[in-house]
């Protein structure tokens, strides 16, 4: 009987590091986090805000790479009801898929992607009923091709610059977070 290997990853939102709050005081450091999350067994991590950890890809991969760890993924929000907001998202996320691109090792199992979300936090009336949405609350649906648009310019963005594929993470707050939504 031929037994595969289980990898599961963790990310330091785990830690108290949370995208859209501002928690810098009760944030451990990147090192301590990293190597919490070796001790525990897990294979992979998640980035982490922008500048979390080391943000040289060759720095970044020697920790990496000193735990045994796999880079996974980074979450990356975007405002993507805002035609705005698409040009400065798709550059924070080409700019991160570009490190998570230089940082896997060819041992990495597989390779990491952009965790494309929706802004969270942003819309009062979203923040204030996250998890009991209704569909009185739901996003407007002349504003869905902006949201679509935006977050098929990511991806494909990510995609030509990296090669690394981007995934949607519904997120509560958001706009995208119940079933009909998702």
């Amino acid at each position: 009987m031929v037994v595969a290997a289980l990898n599961i990853g963790n990310a330091p939102c785990s830690w108290g590091a949370i995208e859209f709050e501002d928690n810098s005081s009760r944030i451990i450091g990147y090192t301590q986090m990293l190597d919490e999350l070796a001790a525990t067994g897990y294979t992979g991590t998640e980035l982490g805000d922008w500048g979390f950890m080391p943000t040289d890809p060759a720095r970044l991969r020697g920790e990496l790479a000193r735990r045994k760890l796999a880079m996974i993924g980074a979450f990356v929000p975007v405002r993507l009801r805002d035609r705005a907001a698409h040009g400065p998202g798709e550059a924070q996320a080409v700019r991160t898929a570009q490190l998570l691109a230089a940082v896997r090792a060819p041992s990495d199992p597989v390779p990491p992607v952009i965790v494309l979300a929706d802004d969270s936090g942003v819309e009062p009336v979203r923040q204030q009923n996250a998890g009991r949405i209704t569909p009185a609350l739901a996003l407007p649906n002349a504003d869905w091709p902006v949201f679509a648009a935006g977050a098929e310019q990511i991806a494909r963005a990510v995609r030509a610059a990296t090669g690394l594929r981007t995934v949607f993470h519904p997120h509560c707050a958001g706009w995208i977070e119940t079933p009909a939504e998702i």
